[in-house]
């Protein structure tokens, strides 16, 4: 049981803590294998297991409810969420006892690709990706460009079953696949050259004004802190300014009066943000370019956000693999734009080499979910082979920042 219980607590400090992921997300799955080669694992203690992590791991949207004061029911729904991924792991569990490998396996795929089916089809959560912890070491993760998510989770699974093998009487096949599996990263840290994506006239500002109640406040401090890029236009030759999601969130169609309050000493200049408009007697959050005081372009975001933009059992059908126009031309350099659940719930094919990345991570709560967020995207430019340039409301973002 004692080793059940570190697994527990380095599953989560593999989640929470930054400076020992690498380890903890390796070590918490060998924890896990001794336990099941001394005693075993039954649905109970899986489910044990499960209602300890994940009452912490959701703790984040606990937070969301008490602090929004939302209904009764919201508490019920973060009650349902955790007593959810807790039988999953009971089922995890239960299934080991046919095979350790195959189970463990299909647990992580259900995980990342299915676990909030009851919010859609093919939703997943990836903030519980097991292989996140090692994007601190993106070497590690070269196979997945080629095989995807799945033969990173086998290989992971792999090589844990293999080095707490080692020690038994017939030694020789673990040990034999424990080397495969240091060629295998041996390769990554030889080959693998991780490459710092350059971005050139593209600026971003942080919206300190997220979250007022005021549309005209909003407006006007949005238009002062633009104001303030006037004077390095020239200097720093910005064409274009990126603002997060939900920059303006109110109906941009009632305040058009703004874009020349916007736009006065930006002439020629892109700003590209989000905000919301009314489409179908509900908001849509969406991204806009103003260029010269008029609208140049309008991206509506095609993935609603489980529980937040979209109710419990909202939608069964297939997601179609038909998506309106996502990219943009800034100057002579194209970019494909995601919408913050387009990209974390990979729901559309990536189709440019440069992603332009617009996310409101408001929502997360904690740092650290805030952390596990920023992974994931450093995870995807891994997956995918394209740079990412990213913008959050909070100011996370690797796009140079200008003014307050």
């Amino acid at each position: 049981m004692i080793y059940l219980f570190f697994s527990a607590m380095l599953y989560l400090c593999s989640h929470i803590f930054n400076v020992c992921a690498f380890a903890c997300g390796l070590f918490w799955l060998i924890f896990l294998y001794f336990e099941y080669l001394l005693k075993g694992l039954s649905f109970k203690q899986g489910f044990c297991w499960g209602i300890f992590v994940y009452s912490v791991h959701f703790s984040w949207i606990l937070k969301v409810v008490m602090y929004h004061q939302m209904s009764f029911l919201n508490y019920l729904l973060w009650l349902f969420i955790v007593f959810w991924f807790a039988l999953s792991a009971g089922i995890w569990f239960f299934c080991m006892r046919f095979s350790w490998i195959i189970s463990t396996v299909c647990f992580f795929m259900f995980l990342t690709k299915f676990s909030l089916v009851f919010c859609g089809p093919l939703e997943g959560y990836c903030l519980l990706n097991p292989l996140l912890c090692f994007v601190q070491v993106p070497s590690c993760l070269w196979i997945i460009k080629f095989f995807g998510d799945y033969a990173g989770f086998l290989l992971l699974t792999v090589f844990v079953h293999s080095f707490v093998s080692i020690k038994n009487q017939s030694f020789l096949y673990p040990l034999i696949i424990s080397l495969l599996c240091g060629i295998y990263l041996l390769i990554g840290l030889l080959f693998f050259q991780e490459k710092e994506p350059a971005i050139n006239g593209i600026y971003s500002l942080k919206p300190w004004w997220y979250g007022c109640k005021s549309a005209m406040f909003a407006g006007y401090r949005m238009a002062d802190s633009l104001s303030l890029i006037t004077n390095f236009v020239e200097e720093k030759k910005i064409h274009t300014v990126v603002l997060p999601e939900s920059t303006f969130c109110f109906d941009i169609d009632e305040y058009t009066d703004f874009f020349p309050i916007w736009s006065e000493g930006l002439d020629n200049v892109s700003i590209l943000f989000g905000t919301h408009r009314k489409l179908y007697n509900y908001y849509q959050n969406c991204v806009l370019i103003l260029k010269n005081k008029k609208i140049e372009y309008i991206y509506d975001k095609q993935h609603l956000m489980p529980f937040i933009e979209k109710p419990l059992f909202s939608s069964f059908g297939l997601i179609s693999d038909t998506f309106k126009k996502d990219t943009i031309k800034l100057t002579d350099v194209t970019y494909q734009l995601f919408l913050c659940s387009e990209l974390f719930f990979e729901i559309k094919p990536v189709t440019e080499k440069k992603v332009l990345f617009l996310w409101n991570d408001s929502w997360l709560s904690f740092d650290w979910t805030k952390l596990l967020a920023e992974k994931f995207i450093q995870y995807f430019t891994i997956k995918y082979q394209v740079a990412v340039f990213h913008v959050s409301t909070q100011g996370k973002t690797n796009i140079s920042m200008i003014g307050n």
